[in-house]
Parts: structure tokens; C-alpha cells; sequence
């Protein structure tokens, strides 16, 4: 589980308050990861009462074939308020690549991605809301272990069209996490967001720095 405090500036200049929880568990060569999170923010760091903005929740699974290869699938639901996102429903299966040396961790993958997503103007009662696209979601992941019990690491998304590879997504995460022991850690981080097609009035970039505090059982 996790909680933060965090400032936001792009869209909107915000206060964030965002709390989520991470399940993990494996069996043999089977692994499967249940994630979720949920904000409010205070608009302009003054809003009267609280806003529910932006939520999401993520299953996937894993199925190991090789130390360094997996093949892995999910599923995925979100809305974001400020992204103008009334719902975006993902589907996706692909490959992914792992490789440890001492102190550092890499991780990789690519996968064919199917998303729907309704922008927030669109009515439920409409048979064709929204949009369906097919997109190729590849991420690359690496963690090193500075010290005992400090890491930094980042986590980057590239997430094109197939058929208008100009249209894509860009999600870069850069982060400093101290552990103060095995169940508590602190982390810093600093987020960018990039949407090349951007729904109407929405920017298409977004940056945060987010500081989280992280407890494991």
C-alpha cells in the first residue's frame, strides 16, 4: 500500500492526494499483479471541498518460460478529470524481458494493446461513444541499488498508434526510494505525461513531483 502529497503543474496547478494499493502473488511460473489507486486534489491548492479526479485499477498476469522471458497479459480500467478521460478500458498480451546483474535490475516489454476510451462530453446511452484504437505499449524498466536500502530507478511507456504512428503516449518516471526496513520506504519522484493527440482544451503535456510513502506486508 501506498499513500502521497504532491504538486501538479500543466492542465491545472493542484494539490494531489492519492492513495493505492499493490497485489502480488506468485506460484510456480505463475505471477499475478492486482493494482490500484485513487486521488482528489484541491484546485488551484484552494478548492472548497475535495474533487475526485482520477482513478484506475490494473490485473495482470505472468507466466514465466525462461528466467529472462515471460509472457504476460491485462486488463485495465481509469478516468482522469483533468484529462477530459470519462472512462479508458485497456486489453493487452505480449512479451517480457527481464535481466539482473549484481545491483542493477532491467525489465522490458512489448505488447499489443486494444483501448476504448470515452471522453467526458460523450453520453453512456450512445452505442458508439468513444473511440477504439489498436496501439503497441512497449516499457523498459531499471532499478539500481545505490547503497544498502536506497534505489533509484525509472519507468518509461511508448505507446503508438499502429495506424497513425504520430499518435502516441509518453510516460517517463525517474524516482529516489530510501527504505528505512523491509515494510517501510520513502520515495521521491518526478513524473512527465505526454499525449500527442490530446482530447479538445487539454494539454498535451503534464508534469508532477510526487513524494510517496509505501508500506509492504
Amino acid at each position: 500500500t501506498s499513500g502521497s502529497i504532491s504538486y501538479q503543474s500543466g492542465n491545472i496547478d493542484l494539490l494531489r492526494i492519492e492513495g493505492g494499493a499493490n497485489l502480488v502473488y506468485r506460484h510456480h511460473e505463475h505471477t499475478y499483479i492486482l493494482k490500484g489507486s485513487y486521488a482528489f486534489f484541491g484546485e488551484y491548492l484552494n478548492a472548497p471541498t475535495p474533487i475526485i479526479h482520477k482513478g484506475f485499477a490494473h490485473l495482470r498476469y505472468r507466466y514465466r518460460l525462461e528466467d529472462w522471458l515471460q509472457l504476460e497479459s491485462f486488463i485495465q480500467g481509469s478516468f482522469d478529470k483533468m484529462l477530459r478521460i470519462k472512462l479508458r478500458l485497456l486489453w493487452g498480451a505480449g512479451l517480457r524481458f527481464e535481466y539482473s546483474m549484481d545491483d542493477l535490475d532491467v525489465a522490458a516489454g512489448t505488447t499489443y494493446m486494444l483501448e476504448r476510451e470515452v471522453e467526458e462530453d460523450d453520453y453512456w446511452d450512445d452505442v458508439s461513444f468513444g473511440s477504439l484504437v489498436n496501439r503497441w505499449s512497449n516499457y523498459l524498466m531499471v532499478t539500481y541499488e545505490v547503497v544498502e536500502n536506497v534505489t533509484v530507478g525509472t519507468m518509461n511507456f511508448f505507446q503508438p498508434r499502429f495506424d497513425v504512428f504520430c499518435d502516441y503516449r509518453f510516460y517517463h518516471d525517474l524516482y529516489l526510494e530510501v527504505a528505512a526496513s523491509q515494510t517501510v520506504a520513502m520515495r521521491l519522484s518526478y513524473e512527465i505525461q505526454y499525449d500527442s493527440a490530446p482530447w479538445p482544451s487539454v494539454d498535451p503535456i503534464d508534469r508532477a513531483i510526487k513524494t510517496t510513502l509505501g508500506i509492504s506486508f
